[in-house]
Formats: C-alpha cells, structure tokens, sequence
C-alpha cells in the first residue's frame, strides 16, 4: 500500500511537473509570437523606405531620416548641407540599351557613394541616376572633399559607357547654409540643383558648390 501511495505522488508530481513545463512554454511560444507581431510591422515599414534597387534609402525614408538631424542642426546653428548626385547622361544610356542594363550600373553607384560615406551623411536614390546626400554639422572643407571623393570613386570604378566608350561619370551639387529658425529645406535643395546644373554646364564629371562657384575642385585622383 505505501508503494501504492508513494508511486501515486510520484504521478502527481510528475504530471504537474509537466503541465508546467508545458504552460511555460506555451506561454514562451505566445511571447514570441507577439514580438514577431510587433517587430513585423517595423521591418516592413524598414523596406518600405529602401529604394529596392539599390538598398539605400528612399524619398519616404529620406524624410524620416533627415528630420531629426535637421532639427539638431537647427538648435545648434551648425551647417546644413545637400549634395545631389547625377550619373553623366544616363538617360541615354537607358534610352539606348534599356533599364536593366541602368540598373546595373545604378547599383554599381550606389555602392561606391555608400562606400565613400560610410555613415557621415543620409544617403538616398532619388530616381533614376540620381541620388541625393544630407550633412549636417560637416565643415565647408569636409563636405567639398566628401563630394570629391564621391566623384572620384565613381569615375575609379571604370564602368564603361558603351554609348560612347567612356567611363561612366557623376556631377555633384552641393547647397550649404548655416542652420537656423528661417532655414528651409526646400531653398537649400533648389540651391543644390543649381549647383548641380551648373556643373553641368561647366563639363560634367564635376562638383560645384554654392560657396566655392566657377572653380572645379580637385584634390583626389
């Protein structure tokens, strides 16, 4: 009878040793399952603000991105600055072989700028061969060389331009202005576009800037 008695305990311990064991991990699993929920909406909302052809960021991104740097630079009164980025006549050159062949090139691009970057500035694809870079709190001389460099590295990629048998090129303008109350976003982008239209005026394969105009600045390569 006592072994009756003590195999019947040994059931009943094992048996609520095991619901528990089982609760718990049911309860683990549930735990789980909800951080998958919650993280799920982030990473699509993550992918949606890439540019899927290149990995880096998007319109929608860019404008997350940049803001609260932005704000920063504000408060602080320290310089802002866009660089817009455009690969030498790649319209023609999509025009003449196709999208698939530009996107491969647009890639190769992308991954020389975000090399060159390595964290410093937001980098973005606007569209097309275009890309778009915001500093803040970067000195004047810092940026022109940053923008050389971009240059310079996608011109060393040696991509060849079949349309005309060169090496693929990009003009950078940059629009800089010290941060403050009366900043705008959308001045510093059009004083970019300006720059960046004048460096193709002045030859391509280029960059000019707002506070360094008429001079093709050199100092890679």
């Amino acid at each position: 009878a006592a072994g009756e008695v003590s195999i019947g305990s040994f059931m009943v311990v094992l048996f609520v040793f095991l619901f528990a064991f089982l609760l718990s991990r049911e309860c683990y699993q549930t735990k789980c399952r909800a951080l998958s929920v919650l993280q799920e909406p982030r990473a699509l909302m993550a992918e949606a603000e890439k540019d899927f052809i290149t990995g880096l960021l998007n319109r929608k991104g860019l404008e997350r991105a940049v803001q609260p740097l932005w704000d920063r630079c504000v408060k602080n009164g320290e310089l802002v600055a866009i660089m817009l980025i455009n690969i030498d006549d790649f319209r023609q050159y999509n025009e003449r072989f196709g999208h698939v062949e530009g996107d491969v090139y647009v890639r190769h691009v992308a991954d020389s700028i975000r090399r060159t970057v390595r964290g410093k500035a937001v980098t973005a694809r606007v569209d097309g061969g275009n890309f778009f870079v915001f500093a803040g709190g970067m000195p004047k001389q810092e940026l022109l060389e940053l923008a050389e460099s971009i240059r310079t590295n996608v011109e060393r990629l040696q991509l060849p331009h079949a349309a005309w048998g060169m090496a693929l090129t990009a003009s950078i303008g940059i629009g800089a202005e010290r941060a403050g109350e009366d900043s705008s976003f959308l001045r510093l982008y059009k004083s970019a576009d300006t720059m960046l239209s004048q460096a193709k005026r002045e030859g391509k394969n280029r960059v000019e800037s707002n506070f360094r105009r008429g001079e093709k600045y050199h100092k890679i390569g």
